[in-house]
Formats: C-alpha cells, sequence, structure tokens
C-alpha cells in the first residue's frame, strides 16, 4: 500500500499523523521543523480534546474560537497557509530530500490544527482519466449552458447492511454520445464563483426530482461551502426546499464540502440550523482533508459527519494505531450522528470500518458510481 511504502521511506514526515509545527521568520521553506508525536499521545489529547468539546456550552462561544490538539510544549500554533505554502515548494522539487510526492491533508481540530498529514506514492492509474493536459473539453459553463449535467449514484450503506441506505449524487458532465466525464476532468479550480454556485443549484434540482420521482430513494448532494455561505444562495436553497414535500425532504443529505473560503465568512451555525430546521440532513464532508472543525460538528442542524479517504486509508495502513477513526465515530456515536467512512475498497476494509465503530461506509468495495437515467 502506498502509506506503507511511504512509511517505511526513510522520509519521517510520513509518520505525521499527530504533529506538532513550529518555525520562525516569515519563510517556512526553510525554517519548518514538523514532530511527529507518538501514537499514544496523540490519542491521550485527541481523546481530551473531544471530552472538552463535549462538556462545554459551545452554544454561547464566538465564531472561530480554537482549541489545539497537541500539548503546547512551546510549539508555535500551526499556521495552514504556511504548511501548504512550503508542501507546494515540496510538490515542486525546490526542497531537497523529497522523494515522495506530498499530500497534505488538513482537518482542523477545531480550527487551526492539522490532521493527518502524510507522504504518498501515487500508484498510476491504467486508465486516466481525461484531462485538459490530454483532451480538449468543454468549460463548465458550456456544459451548464448546454444543459450537459447528469447524475451519478455512488452507494452509501449503513453498517451490517447489504441494500444501500443512501446513494451520494454526483455530478457527470456530457451526454451518452460524446461520454460523460467526471468533475475532477471538468473543474479547472479556475471556475467563477457563480459558475459553481450554479453548479451545486443544477445537482440540487437532479436530486429533488429524482427523489419525487422514487419514493424509496434517499439521496445526498454535495454543497461547497462557499455556496452555503452565499446569502443568495442560502435564500434561494431554502425557498426550493420549503415548497418540497416533507417527505422528500427528510430523504435528502446536503454534503458540506471544500475548504475555509477566502472571504473570511465561515461560520456554518446559521446555515446548518436553518437547513436542518426543513428536515434536510446536513454532513459534513471531507472530515480529515477539510475545512469542517469538530466546533461545526456540535452545531444545531447538523447531523453527521463524513471521514474521508485519506484518513480512513491510514487507519487501515496502520491499524488505527493513532486511534483518530475510531475517537471520531466514538464521538459521534456520543452526539448522535452518523459517521460514514469514505474510501472503503474490500469488504475487509468494510469490516475494520464498522469495528471501529462507522454507522456507515462508502467506497469502490461496492462498485463505480453509476449514471442514472435523467
Amino acid at each position: 500500500m502506498a502509506m506503507k511504502d511511504a512509511h517505511n521511506s526513510q522520509n519521517t514526515l510520513a509518520q505525521a499523523v499527530g504533529f506538532r509545527v513550529s518555525w520562525t521568520g516569515s519563510d517556512p521553506t526553510a525554517q519548518v521543523r514538523i514532530d511527529p508525536l507518538a501514537a499514544q499521545d496523540f490519542r491521550a489529547a485527541f481523546e481530551t480534546a473531544l471530552q472538552q468539546l463535549e462538556a462545554d456550552e459551545l452554544g454561547n462561544e464566538t465564531a472561530g474560537s480554537t482549541r489545539f490538539l497537541v500539548p503546547a510544549r512551546g510549539a508555535t500554533p500551526l499556521d495552514v497557509s504556511a504548511v501548504e505554502s512550503w508542501w507546494s515548494r515540496v510538490y515542486r522539487g525546490d526542497v531537497a530530500q523529497a522523494p515522495l510526492r506530498p499530500s497534505l491533508q488538513i482537518c482542523t481540530l477545531p480550527n487551526e490544527l492539522s490532521v493527518p498529514m502524510t507522504l504518498s506514492q501515487p500508484s498510476p492509474n491504467p486508465n486516466p482519466a481525461p484531462n485538459r493536459d490530454t483532451v480538449d473539453l468543454p468549460s463548465l459553463r458550456q456544459y451548464l449552458d448546454a444543459g450537459s449535467l447528469r447524475a451519478a449514484d455512488h452507494q452509501i450503506f449503513a453498517a451490517k447492511e447489504a441494500e444501500p441506505a443512501w446513494y451520494e449524487t454526483l455530478a457527470r458532465f456530457g451526454n451518452a454520445a460524446t461520454g460523460f466525464q467526471v468533475a475532477g476532468a471538468v473543474l479547472t479550480g479556475a471556475e467563477p464563483a457563480d459558475d459553481l454556485a450554479e453548479l451545486d443549484r443544477c445537482v440540487l434540482a437532479l436530486a429533488l426530482d429524482r427523489l419525487a420521482r422514487n419514493p424509496s430513494i434517499r439521496l445526498s448532494v454535495n454543497v461547497s461551502r462557499a455556496s452555503l455561505l452565499d446569502a443568495a444562495w442560502q435564500d434561494e436553497g431554502l425557498a426550493q426546499l420549503s415548497t418540497v414535500d416533507p417527505s422528500q425532504r427528510a430523504r435528502l443529505a446536503l454534503e458540506v464540502t471544500e475548504t475555509r473560503t477566502l472571504s473570511g465568512r465561515n461560520d456554518l451555525s446559521t446555515v446548518t440550523a436553518d437547513f436542518g430546521a426543513l428536515g434536510v440532513a446536513v454532513w459534513l464532508d471531507d472530515i480529515g482533508t477539510g475545512a469542517s472543525s469538530l466546533n461545526e460538528i456540535m452545531r444545531d442542524g447538523v447531523t453527521g459527519i463524513k471521514v474521508d479517504r485519506s484518513l480512513s486509508q491510514h487507519a487501515f495502513a496502520y491499524g488505527d494505531s493513532f486511534g483518530t477513526l475510531s475517537l471520531l465515530a466514538d464521538f459521534a456515536a456520543r452526539r448522535g450522528l452518523d459517521c460514514i467512512v469514505e474510501g472503503i475498497e474490500s469488504v475487509e476494509e468494510r469490516a475494520l470500518a464498522e469495528q471501529w465503530g462507522a454507522s456507515h461506509v462508502q467506497g469502490f468495495f461496492a462498485g463505480k458510481p453509476v449514471i442514472r437515467d435523467p
């Protein structure tokens, strides 16, 4: 497995799931120091942080309040942007002795501490998806204008169950004649915010239409943090959902994705409460690599978390030696939240995830996403 290869290399950064970071000066490239924490120290610190969160009255906290996971011991609090800058230089080969492709995974606990950070050796893909380096693909705007958007279902299973409990609705671009592209092949990262917000609206509309036509299906839809925090998108989304039959809303989950917005507005408290009040499930996606914090998990309206595959694959590689997955699952269970573990690639991994407390699992062990009829 790639992460084991990284772990066995001489580069000790590959071992850092729990870590301290400190430096001096404004240029982090030459001065960043990363000190891995022992597994038992990380588990103890993580569990203490979770217990403290549960004991506090978070409803009265100010937005952006911070609790650090690692013991202080003189370490400088982690500056995410500085570490990202340093990793980007490693990726370009500007930093010596970085033989492996770096992958920075951010999970704020609750705001400025990241976990996990690993180095991974990417495995070659025998059937790479088309991308703009090899194929001249239309832009997102062109796909939206042409109405060339379809939904693909990816199964989500409740623990121990043989039939899917939910289907994640994933965007696919194109048509049967030209073929369908995944989002990673179409999106460049330079799309206007309005286009991305429209994409979220279109996928939500596809899901609502299917919920109306199929009374037995339950669907989740990805909605970016930027969309949810946009007042116009909020108003339109709430208005759209308020006209939908309550039985349909009860079968819909919004997966909050993406990193923190550049606008500085990142508090989801009111948003999750408003959508939750309509009976819609709200899951915080990308736990282990995105912007979702433990403070946000405690907010009104949040009904579940999705553990990113980078974190779950690390747990599988090292037997969850740092306890990250099992502690998160237990924390979610105590809060009455679903804990959906992504990245499950085999029945053995499913069994481990469920053994460690996952309420739901998702991954290629049950097949790849399937495009549905419109």
